[in-house]
């Protein structure tokens, strides 16, 4: 009930602000406050710890159970670092395709290129990635998951990314999500967090690379 109340409500407010050409704008003049996105996971984590009984009817090792976290295995760095790697492919040729479909449709997700823009920063894209990774995956493969199954949380996930929430990119964003639901099935929670990690980072780092290749030009 939690969680179609929070999703209900994102989308609400979302609406209500003026859509994805009002938050481009809003990020574009006054920027992201770098502090957001750690409230943001800390909530998250907080949201599912105590979601799934931790100090209630968990003790701190159950609870790490319930939600699949554990200490990076070779495995889980592996499948991470790669499933990261796989799900920027993908992302790529998904939109490649949805830009040739539709080529109408290309400029909808001009609050989510906003909002990259804004962390286009080592130390940001680093801030952005591993908090987004960690608060994220905790909350949605972790706690929900287990209750929801892969297609309904992703549903909720893909569209809790309200900068993306009428453009076709919302699509990648499920495929992603998906991706990531299946690695903490095969292998753990963990192991998402760390592909997580790798497909935000590699998104941001290739944008400054574009980016400062633009200036020079």
């Amino acid at each position: 009930v939690l969680t179609i109340l929070l999703t209900v409500a994102q989308i609400v407010l979302f609406l209500l602000s003026g859509g994805p050409e009002a938050m481009a704008e809003s990020i574009e003049a006054e920027g992201v406050d770098p502090g957001l996105p750690v409230l943001q996971a800390v909530l998250q984590l907080g949201a599912a710890f105590l979601g799934v009984g931790y100090a209630i009817r968990r003790d701190l090792a159950q609870t790490l159970v319930r939600l699949g976290l554990r200490w990076p295995t070779p495995e889980d760095i592996r499948w991470g670092f790669g499933g990261g790697l796989i799900l920027y492919g993908i992302a790529i040729v998904v939109s490649i395709m949805i830009s040739l479909l539709l080529p109408q449709t290309v400029d909808q997700s001009a609050a989510a290129e906003s909002l990259a823009a804004a962390f286009a920063t080592i130390p940001l894209a680093l801030l952005l990635s591993t908090s987004a990774a960690v608060g994220e995956e905790v909350f949605y493969r972790g706690a929900l998951q287990p209750v929801f199954g892969n297609t309904l949380t992703s549903v909720f996930f893909a569209v809790m990314h309200t900068q993306l929430l009428l453009s076709p990119a919302i699509v990648v964003i499920f495929i992603v999500s998906y991706f990531l639901g299946w690695l903490r099935q095969k292998h753990s929670t963990t192991a998402a967090i760390i592909a997580h990690f790798v497909y935000n980072l590699v998104q941001l780092l290739l944008l400054m690379l574009v980016s400062s290749v633009e200036v020079m030009n």
